[in-house]
C-alpha cells in the first residue's frame, strides 16, 4: 500500500514522505494510530491535496535545514576524552557522540545526518559534515583533547621516562657482580683446605718417626 506520512515514523520516513508499505503494517498500525493516510488518490481533488501536503512538508524541512546550517556553520565543538600516554582514546568518537555534543549546544540534529570519514580514535582536530537536506550541508570542527587540555600525545615526556627507566636498569645491572666472577673463590678455598690437610699428614708422620 502506498501511504503519505502525517508524522515522522522511526525507520520509515519523515512527515510528508510517500512510502510503499505492507498492507498489514498500514492497516494494523500506521492508519489506526493516525501516522499516515492513503496516498492512493481516489479523485483529482484528493490527489492535489496530497501533493500540496507533501510539498509543504518538504519546504518546511528545507527552511529548517537552511536555518540550522547558517547557525552551525563554522562551529567548533570540544570533546574531552580519557587517553593513554600515546594519545589513544579509550573508545572512539562516532556520529552519536557528536550528536550529543551538539544537543548540549542547543542543536537537534539527527545522527544519520552527521558524517565523519571514520570513528575518531586519537587526539587532534577533525571535521564533520552535516548533510541537513538535499543540497544543504555545512561543516563543523571537532577538537579532541585529553583531561589536561592537550590535543597531542606527550611524546617528549614519554620518551624521557623511557630513557630514565633504561638508564636506571643499566646502572642496576652494572652494579651487580657477574655470575662468572663469583664462583672463582670456591675452588681456591678447596685448594687451601687440601694443602692444610697435606701439611697435617706430613707433621703426623714426622712425629711417628721421632717416637720410633
Amino acid at each position: 500500500m502506498k501511504v503519505i506520512l502525517k508524522k515522522d515514523v522511526a525507520n520509515l520516513g519523515r512527515a510528508g514522505d510517500i512510502k510503499d508499505v505492507k498492507d498489514g503494517y498500514a492497516r494494523n498500525f500506521l492508519l489506526p494510530n493516525g501516522l499516515v493516510m492513503s496516498a492512493t488518490a481516489r479523485s483529482e481533488k484528493e490527489k492535489a491535496y496530497l501533493e500540496k501536503v507533501q510539498k509543504i512538508k518538504i519546504q518546511k524541512r528545507k527552511k529548517t535545514a537552511e536555518e540550522s546550517a547558517a547557525a552551525i556553520k563554522g562551529k567548533e565543538i570540544t570533546m574531552v576524552m580519557k587517553t593513554s600516554q600515546a594519545g589513544k582514546l579509550f573508545g572512539a568518537i562516532t556520529n552519536i557522540h557528536i550528536q550529543k555534543e551538539l544537543e548540549k549546544e542547543g542543536f537537534s540534529i539527527d545522527k544519520k545526518l552527521i558524517h565523519i570519514d571514520e570513528p575518531i580514535k586519537n587526539l587532534g582536530f577533525y571535521k564533520a559534515v552535516l548533510k541537513l537536506h538535499e543540497g544543504i550541508s555545512t561543516e563543523i570542527s571537532i577538537k579532541v583533547q585529553d583531561e589536561n587540555g592537550n590535543t597531542e600525545p606527550l611524546k617528549e615526556e614519554t620518551e624521557d621516562k623511557e630513557e630514565k627507566y633504561e638508564a636506571a636498569s643499566y646502572e642496576e645491572s652494572a652494579a651487580e657482580p657477574s655470575a662468572s666472577e663469583e664462583p672463582e673463590a670456591e675452588p681456591e678455598a678447596e685448594i687451601k683446605a687440601e694443602e692444610v690437610e697435606a701439611e697435617d699428614s706430613e707433621a703426623s708422620q714426622v712425629k711417628e718417626e721421632n717416637n720410633a
